[in-house]
């Protein structure tokens, strides 16, 4: 029996109208998914990402970390006992290196399952280490009393390069309350000259219908010498 071609028209439009939201570009700076970090798959994923020691994709590997780590130590003259606020801590590989030269650390993440990984791990460590499980531009970072303030904050793998200008000057000013005077900012960012991008568009096909992936990938080189840009605030 033939199909009426208006029944068929029909039938298709919602499928065509989810390609087509599938298929289109995001605009700049678009808001995600509420508490997307928190997502039981991809808070698993990420995790998984961070933690494994030969791929750049969440978190650069442990050797790069450690280089970073001792550049932040060795350029700023941080001492055992001055405050460093790292802030999208993920499970902790800055903050527990750092925790282990005498600096004092809090962390900041709001992927649950990572602060409860770094957590874990610090006690495992025998660390003293505050993690904090909270949207960095929604809250203060500090307990009331300017003695708790920090002597460096760091951003570290791009965080702050995907925030809007607006989210951008929220997050400066929180940043700038919880320095000390003279203290640091240190975030780092992509650069088309050092991590190219490609975007690429696929189509995949299977029993249960058609679907459209975009793939934006930025690719990393050889490259594991961290080239931080140096933010300088003081209150």
């Amino acid at each position: 029996m033939d199909r009426d071609p208006k029944t068929a028209s029909h039938s298709a439009t919602p499928l065509l109208d989810l390609l087509n939201d599938l298929a289109r570009q995001a605009a700049l700076f678009e808001p995600g998914e509420p508490l997307f970090w928190d997502d039981p798959h991809i808070s698993a994923e990420m995790l998984k990402a961070h933690l494994d020691p030969e791929i750049d994709a969440a978190s650069r590997r442990p050797e790069t970390i450690d280089r970073t780590c001792h550049w932040l130590i060795e350029h700023f003259g941080l001492k055992p006992g001055n405050r460093v606020l790292d802030l999208g801590c993920g499970p902790g590989l800055y903050a527990s290196r750092l925790a282990k030269r005498g600096l004092k650390v809090t962390g900041i993440d709001y992927s649950r399952r990572s602060v409860e990984y770094a957590r874990r791990a610090a006690d495992e460590q025998g660390l003293d280490i505050q993690y904090l499980y909270q949207d960095y531009l929604a809250q203060e970072y500090l307990p009331s009393g300017t003695s708790e303030r920090f002597d460096l904050a760091i951003m570290i793998y791009c965080d702050f390069a995907v925030l809007s200008d607006e989210k951008q000057g929220i997050l400066l000013g929180r940043v700038a309350w919880a320095l000390k005077p003279g203290g640091r900012f240190v975030f780092d960012v992509f650069t088309p000259e050092q991590h190219p991008v490609k975007e690429t568009t696929s189509w995949s096909f299977s029993q249960g219908g058609v679907g459209v992936r975009n793939r934006t990938s930025c690719s990393t080189g050889n490259s594991t010498i961290l080239r931080p840009t140096c933010f300088w605030i003081s209150t």
